[in-house]
């Protein structure tokens, strides 16, 4: 999903009006350590193609799991892409 993600905004919007914000949340909510990378990383390029897309990762709870993760996280890249 990161991969389609990240090729364009109307991917991402594909993605987000398929509620995959609300499973990318639970995702990073549910899982530890690295396999949270590809998770946050997408949320990442989500929230960076369109405001109201990022709004929807809000509404979705994600800001909780991606503070947990920039602060619990050891490896540097999960915390960087929760940043």
């Amino acid at each position: 999903m990161r991969e389609i993600a990240r090729q364009s905004p109307e991917l991402s919007k594909i993605i987000s009006n398929a509620g995959g914000e609300q499973s990318l949340v639970e995702y990073i909510t549910d899982t530890k350590g690295p396999a949270r990378f590809p998770g946050i990383s997408t949320l990442g390029f989500i929230a960076g193609f369109d405001e109201q897309m990022a709004l929807g990762i809000i509404t979705s709870k994600g800001i909780e799991p991606l503070k947990d993760a920039l602060l619990n996280e050891k490896e540097s890249n999960i915390r960087e892409a929760a940043a």
